[in-house]
């Protein structure tokens, strides 16, 4: 989460710095800092090698800050799924294309634009990343407390 973190204080910086030029310059930047936080932020609940050192994939279920939060959980749900549909992979809703006309020596194709961060809300994610930070730093401390060998996602 602090990678997350790190990702969406860079997007909040280059908001700032567009908002205040009242042009639209750092609009890929802002995306791209937003795309790298969702990735990471996903990393957790995707099953990963850690060769038992870890554990291999954590569930939004596993934690209370989710469960408990309904803005949290609906915010959870739409980060996997824009890291499925739009981000890491090519889902044809998210990326389809049209052929519209073939004509003597042109092709004309609509090319879909992938909905890639609309409707993320950057504070409430910069919450949510906390939220997540602590309870996993809590859960980590109470393992390592118990005398346990596995670390945590």
């Amino acid at each position: 989460m602090d990678d997350v973190q790190r990702y969406l204080a860079a997007h909040m910086d280059l908001d700032h710095l567009q908002r205040q030029s009242g042009n639209s310059r750092y609009f890929d930047h802002c995306e791209a800092a937003l795309v790298a936080a969702v990735v990471a932020y996903c990393r957790s609940f995707k099953r990963s090698e850690s060769k038992g050192n870890a554990t291999s994939k954590l569930q939004g279920t596993d934690l209370i800050c989710i469960e408990s939060n309904t803005e949290f959980e609906e915010l959870h749900s739409l980060l996997l799924e824009r890291r499925d549909t739009a981000i890491a992979h090519a889902d044809w809703v998210q990326h389809n294309t049209e052929l519209l006309s073939v004509e003597e020596n042109s092709v004309f194709r609509r090319v879909s634009v992938p909905n890639l961060v609309q409707g993320i809300d950057v504070q409430k994610f910069m919450q949510l990343s906390e939220a997540i930070r602590q309870e996993v730093v809590a859960k980590s401390h109470a393992i390592d407390v118990n005398g346990g060998s596995r670390g945590v996602a």
